[in-house]
């Protein structure tokens, strides 16, 4: 954080621990300087000196200690006593309001995280100016976590269209989240958010309102077509393909990248798959430029060379195991749907097909495809063996 909200978020701790409050900028300077070992200085986005602790383990020991000694004060808690004073710093407008568009930089991007270990949030929500102004991109998994209706709805209103509010300015997100207030018949709120515009909206139909939209992922410039959700490691995570000709990766319960994007396909990626190759777990694309890729989930480096042979868009891909073996199954527009060993790459089998391969579904030994207007099924035992057609 910068010197002037350091210098606050310090006369909260000394508080908590009957110390006077008050701390002079040379005094913050002083300590900083004398901390300068275990900081790491970076330089925000309006040109201010941020300062962070050097490496996460010493946060979270140095956030341990202080949550045990919590437990002996009364009084409320040292991150609710930080949270105080850090939204006092945001300038008073009338009526006890906030005038948000003066807050530093800092708060726009991290108000909604201290809040949230105050367990103020959901008052934080009701604030318009904050939903306005707020960086959207740091509000998103706090609110990802929060229950439908929760501060009054504001949390559903901002995720309605959470995947506009980056691109937009504050005057022009007050506007989105009024309608999508009304969609959802908080008035009262749409009203707060519109005090200042030309139009208020009065009422609104609610087809596009759902209570149970959690997050929005966005980052891929073009069309997305196609996602999966799987395990990584040690969490869920949900994958998507886009016509960026890149593969991201995004945790399932934050909605934060789980690393950079997947790149190495020269034309759109059209399929992807999670699931298993041995002792790893791997995410499977297939690409316009008629390769499969094979990606480590957890580290996201290529678990080996592309595996080639379509010769056209692969459409479709799976990751299931057949007999004794983890296999891979493509299909494309060159209509056939190949077989390939997961550890190794190597082709197992092909199938020849009338038509376009358009996607895929592999369970157990059972293939399903899509061809043309036909569902047809198919054993993979390992080799491909007609059932139905």
């Amino acid at each position: 954080m910068p010197e002037r909200v350091t210098r606050q978020a310090a006369c909260a701790f000394l508080l908590s621990s009957g110390y006077p409050a008050g701390l002079e900028s040379g005094e913050v300077r002083t300590a900083l300087d004398r901390l300068r070992f275990y900081l790491r200085r970076e330089v925000d986005l309006d040109g201010s000196t941020l300062y962070r602790l050097f490496h996460q383990g010493l946060a979270d020991q140095l956030r341990a200690d202080a949550d045990q000694d919590a437990t002996a004060v009364t009084g409320p808690s040292p991150a609710t006593q930080v949270w105080q004073h850090l939204y006092a710093m945001i300038p008073a407008g009338p009526g006890g309001s906030r005038r948000w568009q003066h807050a530093e930089p800092y708060l726009l991007r991290h108000a909604a995280q201290h809040a949230a270990a105050a367990d103020q949030l959901e008052d934080l929500l009701q604030d318009t100016g904050f939903l306005s102004y707020a960086d959207p991109v740091t509000l998103a998994p706090l609110l990802a976590a929060l229950p439908a209706g929760a501060a009054d709805g504001a949390a559903d209103t901002y995720r309605a269209s959470y995947a506009s509010h980056f691109r937009q300015s504050p005057a022009a997100r007050a506007q989105i989240l009024a309608v999508d207030a009304a969609r959802y018949g908080n008035l009262d709120l749409a009203q707060r958010l519109s005090s200042t515009a030309f139009w208020q909206p009065v009422w609104a139909t609610n087809q596009s309102r759902s209570a149970r939209l959690r997050l929005t992922l966005t980052s891929h410039t073009r069309t997305v077509a196609a996602v999966a959700v799987g395990r990584a490691g040690d969490r869920d995570v949900i994958v998507s393909a886009s016509y960026d000709e890149t593969v991201r990766v995004w945790d399932a319960v934050t909605g934060q990248p789980a690393g950079p994007p997947l790149t190495g396909h020269t034309r759109t990626v059209a399929a992807v798959a999670v699931g298993r190759a041995g002792d790893r777990q791997v995410i499977v694309s297939g690409s316009d430029d008629g390769t499969v890729r094979v990606w480590d989930a957890v580290t996201g480096q290529p678990a080996g060379p592309p595996l080639t042979g379509h010769t056209r868009t692969v459409a479709a891909v799976a990751v299931g195991r057949a007999g004794d073996r983890d296999v891979i199954v493509s299909g494309g527009y060159d209509k056939t749907v190949r077989v390939w060993d997961a550890v190794t790459g190597e082709p197992v089998a092909q199938q020849q097909f009338a038509d376009a391969i358009l996607s895929l579904a592999l369970a157990g030994e059972t293939l399903a495809a899509a061809q043309g207007n036909d569902v047809v099924v198919l054993r993979v035992n390992p080799v491909i063996l007609p059932v139905t057609g």
